[in-house]
């Protein structure tokens, strides 16, 4: 009976990566790197001994083997990592990706990603930079929280500048909640532990409200021209002392919330890359951070960078690495700037994990704003190759978004990025849509223009 047992596995399998693992569009329905790449290889094998042995192979199987391939091949950072969501440890896909090509015959060049992408259905984006080597990216989350190994992250970014990564995720410490381990294990769970922002200090709570998944592929504000990537998303599902509690069955009991959740305000991050015209050309970020609501309240957007030396000049942090790239976060407005690093409890902050056996101070770069809602952090993300000292000069217009960045080379890019979209103007600049980019060369003249978003 072997045919029909083989015959049974591969239903399984087929199952397994069609609708129970993955979406339409090749995306994971786990938002756990780590384990969708083991998982990925293990699924793998059946179709490696199918044709070592010349047995039919199911077409959706391999249809979905490859659309998950596709969809790591352009998460993939430029290390050759994948983004450290969730519990899993960091995923290297390129062994599955470089067996994927062989078995399926396909050719290597997909290996390395098409630059940037969205996966509406995960709801995951990436920008990436031009060129060969596409060595600035930024990962950002708009998506569910994911089926089983989820942490409260939504609308986080990691960020590679010129190849080396420098903003990640903090992945997972130990899955222990024993008396000395839960509090690491809650931290690195919670919105505390990730790359977004959070509210009165409080988490993100999807683990309690949900959605886990989706049912249809999501409609976020998707804009990628030859001048620039954007993309926006929300978290409206309100904020709490956290809930972090791993949601697959283990040996320790399930934990229900009891607490309060504060609906009052809601959060609405876009990121705009603006990319390189020319070779050579500086390419950098802004992070919108819309914070809206009733009443007042202390909202702080967190960057959390891989241990080594920073310095702090006029509110700037940059990263100090030697004979290697670096990254200059650049706040804008009236938001105070503070560095956290090795807090320890009860207020953990600045930790990182990275593989090591306990975590390691870190430093977490806290860009914070209080008062009554709606407010707007918002932050340059500014790449610098190695041996490069040189910041733009970056100024605030108003409070409806608008920015005005000088680069070192003198030309200035015009930027708004509005609580919604909408008419809006300041001085002789004015659209009707989402946000504005005018690219202007040193004389002023202006080189392009990009209306982002449905016009009004």
């Amino acid at each position: 009976r072997a045919g029909e047992w083989r015959e049974r596995g591969f239903v399984q399998i087929a199952d397994y990566f069609g609708d129970a693992a993955s979406y339409p569009d090749g995306s994971s329905r786990e938002n756990s790197y780590g384990y969708v790449v083991g998982a990925s290889r293990e699924g793998l094998r059946a179709w490696e001994m199918a044709a070592a042995n010349g047995w039919p192979f199911p077409g959706r199987l391999e249809q979905a083997i490859a659309r998950r391939a596709e969809f790591l091949a352009d998460v993939r950072k430029p290390d050759g990592s994948c983004p450290w969501t969730g519990d899993g440890q960091r995923g290297y896909p390129d062994e599955f990706l470089r067996q994927v090509a062989r078995v399926g015959r396909r050719g290597v060049e997909w290996l390395a990603g098409r630059g940037s992408a969205l996966y509406r259905w995960g709801g995951v984006g990436i920008m990436r930079g031009v060129g060969a080597a596409k060595a600035n990216y930024l990962f950002f989350d708009v998506g569910p929280l994911g089926t089983v190994h989820a942490h409260e992250g939504k609308l986080a970014v990691e960020v590679v500048a010129y190849g080396r990564s420098i903003v990640e995720d903090l992945g997972v410490h130990s899955y222990s909640r024993e008396p000395r381990e839960k509090p690491w294990y809650r931290f690195f769970g919670h919105s505390l532990g990730h790359n977004t922002v959070v509210v009165d200090g409080l988490s993100q709570m999807r683990l309690a409200t949900g959605p886990q998944v989706v049912e249809a592929p999501m409609d976020n504000l998707w804009w990628s021209t030859a001048t620039c990537d954007y993309l926006a998303g929300s978290y409206e599902e309100g904020y709490g002392a956290g809930h972090y509690s791993e949601p697959m069955v283990s040996v320790y009991a399930p934990e229900d919330y009891r607490g309060a959740i504060d609906r009052s305000s809601q959060h609405r991050r876009s990121v705009c890359f603006v990319t390189a015209q020319e070779l050579g050309e500086a390419e950098y970020w802004i992070v919108n951070d819309w914070i809206s609501g009733m009443g007042g309240h202390i909202c702080e957007s967190l960057y959390h960078l891989v241990p080594g030396k920073i310095s702090v000049e006029n509110r700037t942090v940059r990263t100090m690495a030697a004979d290697a790239a670096n990254l200059a976060l650049i706040p804008v407005g009236n938001v105070e700037v503070e560095v956290v690093e090795g807090r320890p409890e009860p207020d953990l902050q600045g930790w990182y994990c990275g593989g090591d056996l306990r975590p390691v101070p870190a430093p977490c770069v806290v860009h914070r704003c209080r008062g009554a809602l709606p407010r707007l952090i918002q932050t340059v993300l500014w790449p610098l190759r190695s041996g490069e000292s040189d910041l733009p000069r970056v100024a605030a217009h108003g409070d409806d978004g608008w920015l005005r960045i000088v680069r070192p080379d003198g030309e200035t890019d015009i930027f708004c990025a509005p609580r919604a979209s909408g008419a809006w103007t300041w001085g002789q600049w004015r659209f009707a849509g989402a946000a504005y980019l005018a690219r202007l060369d040193r004389a002023g003249a202006r080189r392009s223009e990009e209306c982002i978003g449905p016009r009004i």
